[in-house]
């Protein structure tokens, strides 16, 4: 995982391997989602308040069939115009190392006023 705090952007690089299958070699979307709200969460919260806060909004295209025994590289980018002190806005991709897209989203992560959330430290 790589962040660019100057440019609000995080990078990760994963291996894809057995035991995520939802039909046999493909990945399951449920995996894929919460590889995508993970990564763009890490991102939302170090623009949020005492560096917490939770998914409201996760929108995902599914654009071909990511399959297994493969890496992938996630990149997230955090969206300043869209995004307020209590909300984050985040756009994410999932790619091969050629650069073919499987997947893109975008998320609404929120800082509760009303929730006690317990502050992360400075790693993540």
């Amino acid at each position: 995982m790589f962040y660019n705090s100057k440019e609000n952007i995080l990078k990760s690089v994963l291996y894809l391997g057995n035991g995520l299958d939802g039909w046999p070699t493909v990945v399951h979307g449920g995996t894929i989602a919460t590889i995508l709200d993970e990564n763009m969460g890490r991102l939302a919260i170090e623009n949020l308040p005492e560096r917490t806060g939770v998914t409201a909004n996760l929108n995902i295209s599914y654009k071909a069939r990511l399959g297994r025994d493969q890496y992938i590289i996630i990149e997230a980018k955090y969206d300043r115009l869209l995004s307020s002190e209590r909300k984050a806005v985040v756009e994410a991709v999932i790619k091969d190392h050629k650069g073919k897209v499987y997947s893109e989203a975008k998320a609404l992560f929120v800082y509760p006023k009303t929730l006690k959330l317990r502050t992360l430290g400075e790693k993540f």
